[in-house]
Parts: structure tokens; C-alpha cells; sequence
């Protein structure tokens, strides 16, 4: 639904308040919401070990 047609709705069935505040801004909010955005993955490995017991750490981040 588009700015217009949400405003041709409130004009019809809204109050003078409601009229009052929908501007006139025409957002398309696929654009915003699916916008490209950053992403990172990043994971840590350690391993080794001490007199034959073996350690290993890994973490994701």
C-alpha cells in the first residue's frame, strides 16, 4: 500500500486529527527494509596442549 492510498483511506474514513497527520511522505519500504546491509562472521581457533592432554578453543563471533 502506498503513501497515497493509505492517505485517500484516512480522508475518507479519519478523523480531522488522523487527516492532520499523515503528511505526505511517499516511503517505499521495501527499499528500506531490505536495503543492503554489513555482515560479518568471524570464528577463533586456538588448539595445542600441554604433557599429552589436548586443548582446543574455538569461538564464534
Amino acid at each position: 500500500m502506498t503513501g497515497d492510498q493509505v492517505r485517500e483511506i484516512v480522508s475518507q474514513y479519519g478523523t480531522n486529527l488522523h487527516k492532520g497527520q499523515v503528511g505526505s511522505a511517499n516511503t517505499n519500504w521495501q527499499d528500506v527494509i531490505y536495503r543492503p546491509a554489513f555482515a560479518s562472521d568471524n570464528n577463533v581457533t586456538i588448539t595445542g596442549g600441554i604433557r599429552q592432554i589436548p586443548i582446543v578453543f574455538h569461538w564464534d563471533i
